[in-house]
């Protein structure tokens, strides 16, 4: 009597197996290097399943990124966990927290980082609007947390420059993790993380308390 032995990747149903192996080659190729056949050969599926499942290359990458999206917003919300009556210092080294956390993300959303840097690098045009639909939330939580640092006589102008300079800085730390590009990121321990986020929130606090004051 033969015995098979069933894999945890073969019990997945073919189109998950799918999106998780373009996952992983979109991220090591770039959408225009990937093709059906290496896709296909890392979900052990065939090109009709793509098609069935997804429609064509362009849908498949679309249903990648929408996937990353919506995990990430479900793993690492806005606020970090803060409470809304929590102090403005506080949300903002939460949100610097998230943020950071995200880019070291390991397991299922490993290849969101080389995903990112792609597109970044290589852009398709294809998923601006999904790119734009995961960032607003975190965007407006931020600038929320800003406005009520800066006092109610602040721009938005001057708004907008604070959220650049904050997010600017936890975009360094990403940039720093991948060298060669599109390298897979080192591990990053919580205490690391917790260490940064303290730093860049002291940081930036220091800034946004300094434009306050010549505000009002």
């Amino acid at each position: 009597t033969e015995i098979y032995t069933l894999s945890l990747h073969d019990a997945l149903p073919i189109w998950l197996r799918i999106l998780q192996a373009a996952g992983e080659v979109f991220a090591d190729k770039g959408f225009h290097e990937a093709t059906h056949a290496d896709i296909c050969r890392r979900a052990a599926a065939n090109t009709a399943a793509i098609n069935y499942h997804f429609g064509d290359k362009e849908g498949l990458y679309r249903a990648v990124w929408q996937n990353t999206v919506e995990l990430m917003a479900g793993l690492y919300p806005a606020d970090g966990g803060a409470a809304a009556d929590e102090p403005a210092p506080l949300r903002l080294e939460r949100f610097v927290k998230t943020m950071l956390g995200k880019m070291t993300a390991a397991g299922a959303l490993g290849h969101s980082h080389r995903l990112h840097l792609q597109e970044m690098h290589h852009p398709t045009g294809i998923v601006d609007d999904l790119l734009a639909q995961g960032h607003e939330p975190y965007r407006a939580y931020l600038r929320a947390i800003l406005r009520e640092l800066l006092g109610p006589q602040a721009s938005d102008r001057t708004v907008a420059c604070c959220e650049v300079s904050v997010i600017g800085q936890v975009r360094a730390f990403r940039h720093g993790l991948h060298k060669p590009p599109f390298a897979k990121p080192p591990h990053v321990g919580a205490k690391q993380i917790d260490q940064l986020a303290a730093h860049i929130a002291r940081f930036s606090l220091a800034g946004i308390a300094a434009i306050r004051r010549t505000n009002d």
